[in-house]
C-alpha cells in the first residue's frame, strides 16, 4: 500500500499544473532605486546633510551572524512532491517515469558528487501541496539504473530529509517540461521572536519529553508494533535525543510518525514543518507523544 502511494503521488508529481502543485504566494515587492554595496551609504539626496561626525553603525556578532545568514539561505532548487518528509526520515523511491529521470539527470549534471531537491508534500486537509518541506541529497552512488519486465529504464533511490525551506514565488518548469523548480528559502536558522513566557513554557515541555520518550517506547514493546531488534536498529539510525529545541521536536516527530507509520499517532509531519517557533513545536511534539501512548494504552484510541 505504501510502494503504490508513492508511485501514485509521483504520477501527480509530475504531471500536474503550476498552481495545482503548488499554492499561490504573494509577490514579493521590490523597492525601487535600491542598491546592494558592502559600504554602508550615508544620505546626501536633498534634505540631508552629510555630517561630519558620523559614524559607522556598530555591529553586533549576533547582527553580523543575522546578515550573513540572510545573504545564503535563499536558493533554486528541483521540487519533488511525494510526501512530508521530517529531517533525518528516509523516502525509498523507484520510478519509470521519463520525468523522474530527468529530474535526476538535472540534479546530477553537477560536477559535484552530490546535488540537492526540494520535497514537499501535500495538506492533509485540502490535498493540497504543501510550501513547506525538506531538501535532501542526490549522491551519485545511491541512484540505480535498471529496467524493468517490459525493458523500460527505471531509476531506484532514496531520499534523506535534510534542511527545512519555504517555498518563496510561485515555481515554473525546467525546460523539458518535467519537473518544478522553485525558489526557497532555507529556514533552519531563520530567527524566531518568542514572548518570554512562551519561551519558559516551551523549555518546560522540553524537559518533559526524555520520560515521555522511555513510556512511548515502553509502549511499543509491550503492543508488540516492533520487535526489541527492531525498535533498537530504529533508534540507533535516529541517533540520540537532540539538545536543540527544534531538532528534539522534529526527533519526536520522526519517532511516532515514521516512514513507514506504526499507527500510532495521526499525520503531524505536515504541522511539524509549519511550526513557526519553538513553543509550537514543543507543544505538537508533547501532545502528539501523549496521544500516541494513550493510544497503545488503550486509554483514548485515535482510530
Amino acid at each position: 500500500m505504501f510502494s503504490f502511494f508513492l508511485l501514485s503521488v509521483s504520477f501527480l508529481a509530475f504531471t500536474g499544473t503550476t498552481s495545482a502543485l503548488v499554492p499561490s504566494l504573494p509577490k514579493l515587492s521590490v523597492k525601487q532605486g535600491y542598491t546592494t554595496s558592502n559600504k554602508i551609504r550615508t544620505p546626501t539626496a536633498v534634505g540631508y546633510a552629510k555630517r561630519e561626525d558620523a559614524e559607522p553603525l556598530q555591529l553586533s556578532t549576533f547582527d553580523i551572524e543575522r546578515f550573513a545568514e540572510l545573504k545564503t539561505r535563499g536558493t533554486t532548487m528541483p521540487i519533488v512532491i511525494l510526501d512530508s518528509v521530517l529531517p533525518g526520515q528516509t523516502l525509498f523511491f523507484k520510478s519509470s517515469d521519463p520525468k523522474f529521470d530527468e529530474l535526476i539527470t538535472y540534479a546530477l549534471s553537477s560536477q559535484n558528487e552530490e546535488s540537492e531537491i526540494g520535497i514537499l508534500g501535500f495538506n492533509p486537509h485540502t490535498g493540497q501541496p504543501l510550501n513547506m518541506g525538506v531538501t535532501a541529497r542526490i549522491k551519485k552512488k545511491d541512484v540505480i539504473f535498471g529496467l524493468t519486465r517490459e525493458k523500460e529504464r527505471i531509476i531506484a533511490t532514496s531520499f534523506t530529509g535534510q534542511r527545512r525551506f519555504e517555498v518563496v514565488g510561485e515555481p515554473w518548469m525546467d525546460n523539458t517540461q518535467s519537473f518544478w523548480l522553485a525558489n526557497v528559502e532555507v529556514v533552519d536558522k531563520r530567527h524566531e521572536i518568542l514572548p518570554e513566557e512562551l519561551e519558559d513554557a516551551a523549555m518546560e515541555l522540553y524537559d518533559k519529553i526524555p520520560g515521555m520518550v522511555q513510556e512511548f517506547v515502553d509502549w511499543v514493546l509491550k503492543t508488540e508494533r516492533l520487535k526489541p531488534q527492531e525498535l533498537n536498529t530504529r533508534l540507533k539510525e535516529m541517533g540520540p535525543l537532540p539538545e536543540d529545541v527544534t531538532k528534539r521536536a522534529m526527533w519526536i516527530g520522526a519517532l511516532v510518525n515514521p516512514v513507514p507509520s506504526l499507527e500510532v499517532c495521526m499525520e503531524i509531519r505536515p504541522a511539524m514543518l509549519a511550526c513557526r517557533n519553538i513553543h509550537d513545536r514543543m507543544v505538537l511534539a508533547t501532545t502528539a507523544l501523549r496521544a500516541s501512548i494513550d493510544h497503545m494504552s488503550g486509554k483514548r484510541k485515535l482510530f
